[in-house]
């Protein structure tokens, strides 16, 4: 892989606004360079800290840009050529991408059709994680495992018990754009016969919705499993299991050329692929916005931990 100048990427407008080039070292004879660009979320630092160490344990000399704000401010940098692979997620990568279809509920449906349609803009999409960081309806883990709650069917069912029972229904909290958006919370609503009446939504700040769990103050939120504050009020995502919410999977974003040259990268990014749950994503998270730790050393010491790095 040739040698390329360093670069300093700048977002404005949704564009990149300015290319900074400098003096690239002398690495003759070294090793293989990889530019990994990603976002200033700690989960795309955590995610880029874990695919860097693993890049680097097999030999690669990886660079972070981290100043693309906007997953398509990556793309044009991956399809320029100025980076060689980024960090995207698979459902707001297909509304972007396939405008008006319906993706696929299915993670592995809608990751294939997504993957098919890059490849005609000479882009790889090698795998997923397994990690979901789309909505979910949160419970407090102890009255979830009381009330014998796994699923939001489970919790339908309950919900229409309570009414029969003329018991008082559930409070849900939510952020105003997840009640006004029609495939938000209606569409949760509409799927599963949720028993719920105005009175009991309470609209919030979103990242309140969490901690008015944790209190006790709301039965019922929606917000993301993979927020530290899971972790931290010690809640618990229940499943989707009809699928309402479409998957949204992290997952690395290449040029073909690039895989094409060094088809030992599919393996090496796929290694935390099945490990990396929303549970375990939303621990990560927290051990760097809870606790303060640095997310690259998090990232090690979970790849570590999963016999995934030496």
């Amino acid at each position: 892989m040739a040698p390329r100048p360093r670069m300093v990427l700048f977002a404005a407008a949704g564009l990149l606004a300015a290319l900074v080039w400098l003096a690239p070292a002398a690495r003759a004879g070294g090793p293989a360079e990889l530019v990994l660009g990603q976002g200033p979320s700690t989960e795309q630092a955590l995610l880029g800290g874990m695919m860097a160490a693993l890049l680097e344990a097999q030999g690669f000399k990886c660079r972070r840009e981290t100043g693309l704000i906007k997953p398509e401010l990556a793309r044009q940098a991956l399809q320029a050529g100025l980076i060689d692979l980024y960090l995207d997620s698979t459902g707001p990568a297909f509304r972007r991408l396939l405008k008006g279809r319906k993706p696929p509920v299915r993670a592995e449906g809608l990751w294939a059709v997504l993957s098919r349609a890059e490849k005609a803009g000479g882009l790889a999409w090698p795998v997923r994680l397994a990690a979901d960081v789309g909505p979910a309806l949160l419970m407090r883990r102890e009255a979830a495992e009381k009330l014998g709650l796994r699923t939001v069917s489970d919790l339908a069912d309950l919900l229409r018990a309570r009414v029969e029972a003329g018991k008082r229904p559930f409070n849900l909290g939510l952020g105003a754009a997840a009640l006004a958006d029609p495939e938000g919370y209606p569409a949760f609503k509409d799927a599963y016969g949720l028993a719920l009446n105005e009175k009991s939504l309470l609209v919030m700040d979103p990242g309140l919705v969490y901690q008015a769990l944790g209190e006790s103050r709301i039965e019922v939120g929606l917000g993301r499993a993979v927020d530290g504050r899971v972790s931290a009020f010690d809640l618990l995502a229940l499943s989707d299991d009809k699928q309402v919410f479409p998957a949204d999977n992290p997952a690395p974003v290449l040029r073909q050329e690039t895989l094409a040259g060094r088809p030992e990268l599919a393996q090496i990014l796929s290694a935390p692929a099945a490990a990396l749950t929303s549970a375990e994503l939303s621990r990560l998270v927290y051990q760097v916005e809870v606790r303060h730790l640095d997310p690259d050393q998090v990232a090690r010491d979970w790849l570590r931990s999963k016999g995934l790095l030496d």
